[in-house]
């Protein structure tokens, strides 16, 4: 009786540290492979890190209400320059100007993207802009937003303005990020037909950030 409980405790503590050791295997194989997951995350962290992207939005009034009503230019690494009534001239004469010395501030910055917005105030300027926006995207990467659709009190037309965007849909060497449907689609309020309320840039600017960012 005394042997077979001996036998007994022995087989007890057989299987115990049977699953000690297996607990102490899988415990090592666990370590392992999260110190692999942790150093692989760490490895593209600094590969990302050698990369720090800058955004320039240049435009007119309607970007300028969109600074304002939603503070990119308080956002890391985001510039905004904006004009009211402003156009092509503006844009090529000034703005292009201010923003390559933006980049020339901030060596920092490895990557820049160029967001631009222009168009409502001079939508016969499409081929202008076009060749404008070839030249720039040798320096940064060129984005052009859509011209966005006018309300009830505008004088333009929204055939003019899908024929603007039709131009900028078509130029070779940038991006195009069509706007002009999406807030067709959502929906938008503009008191004079053309400068949007705060409720509709903010809507706008969570497009963007998507999209962007």
């Amino acid at each position: 009786m005394l042997i077979q409980r001996k036998r007994i405790g022995e087989v007890k503590m057989m299987k115990r540290n049977k699953r000690n050791v297996i607990f102490w295997l899988l415990l090592v194989v666990f370590l392992l492979c999260s110190h692999g997951a942790v150093a692989s995350e760490m490895e593209d962290r600094a590969e990302d890190g050698n990369t720090r992207r800058g955004y320039i939005f240049i435009g007119d009034s309607r970007f300028a209400a969109l600074e304002q009503n939603c503070s990119i230019s308080s956002i890391p690494d985001c510039f905004v320059l904006a004009k009211v009534s402003a156009g092509y001239r503006w844009m090529t004469d000034e703005a292009v100007f201010a923003a390559y010395d933006i980049m020339d501030s901030h060596p920092e910055i490895t990557d820049w993207m160029i967001i631009s917005g222009f168009g409502i105030n001079d939508l016969h300027n499409g081929e202008k802009y076009a060749a404008a926006y070839q030249s720039l995207a040798e320096a940064a990467q060129v984005v052009v937003l859509s011209v966005n659709p006018v309300g009830k009190g505008s004088k333009i037309r929204d055939e003019e303005i899908v024929s603007f965007n039709e131009d900028m849909m078509q130029t070779e060497g940038i991006q195009y990020l069509d706007t002009f449907h999406f807030l067709q689609e959502s929906g938008f309020y503009a008191r004079d037909g053309v400068h949007y309320d705060a409720e509709t840039n903010r809507r706008l600017w969570d497009m963007l950030w998507e999209s962007l960012f």
